[in-house]
């Protein structure tokens, strides 16, 4: 799991911040995704494919993502903080705004709203952690400070429909 998540955390601020990168053949294990989640995609937002995500989405007027990942049957269980940490871990000037847990999909999911900056430039998440049949689901919402607040519903809406079966 520790895997899965540096390598979200830089999908993450790559994307975000539009960098490139050059991909090197670095063997990685092969991760098993969830079959059973259901949502409705966000409205507005350009879909678009990135290895390890489930699922991502682009608003193009303001950059703000929603992505989930998903992993299944994993030797180990980490904590909910754990795997927030090694999504952040490529943040600098990390601020936890907010964190709680709370019911969601009929189990308790760690939900934190964190601000930060890379290269200097001020951005915004909601992470949202959630443990299920025996898999981890990480739900994202990323955008710089100036927008965050202007997809809030958008990410909320999604959430709503997000259901692990």
């Amino acid at each position: 799991m520790l895997y899965i998540i540096k390598i979200y955390s830089l999908f993450l601020i790559l994307f975000f911040f539009n960098t490139s990168c050059v991909s090197v053949g670095i063997e990685s294990p092969t991760i098993e995704k969830s079959e059973s989640v259901l949502y409705t995609e966000p409205k507005n937002y350009i879909k678009f494919e990135q290895e390890p995500l489930d699922a991502a989405w682009k608003n193009p007027k303001n950059g703000n993502t929603i992505s989930f990942l998903s992993e299944c049957n994993g030797h180990s269980d980490p904590t909910y903080e754990s795997i927030r940490d090694g999504i952040l871990s490529g943040l600098r000037d990390v601020k936890i705004d907010k964190q709680e847990m709370v019911t969601f999909n009929n189990r308790q999911a760690f939900i934190s709203t964190v601000s930060g900056s890379v290269d200097g430039v001020p951005a915004k998440l909601n992470i949202t952690i959630l443990k299920k049949n025996n898999c981890i689901f990480v739900i994202t919402y990323v955008g710089l400070n100036l927008y965050f607040e202007d997809d809030i519903k958008t990410f909320s809406d999604f959430m709503k429909g997000f259901n692990v079966k």
